[in-house]
């Protein structure tokens, strides 16, 4: 679990696809910190027909790092 206040941790010491969650809107952080061995960590959003689609390269991991994620509405966004 995050330390961080106002934090929200999607997958924690885990290997498999978190459940949808709905962001309030805003910026935020997108990061990953893991032993990859080849695999690919990605924030996705999913279009109005249901496919799933990545939210962009900031946010498609093979490696320890992260990316800004920014979206209209609440929580200081534009």
């Amino acid at each position: 679990m995050s330390t961080h206040a106002g934090a929200v941790d999607l997958l924690v010491n885990a290997s498999a696809t978190s459940a949808a969650f709905k962001w309030p809107g805003g910026r935020g952080l997108f990061a990953a910190e893991a032993t990859f061995g080849g695999g690919t960590v990605k924030l996705q959003f999913k279009l109005p027909n249901g496919t799933w689609a990545d939210a962009g390269p900031d946010t498609t991991l093979t490696a320890n790092g992260g990316g800004a994620v920014a979206t209209a509405g609440a929580a200081g966004g534009g």
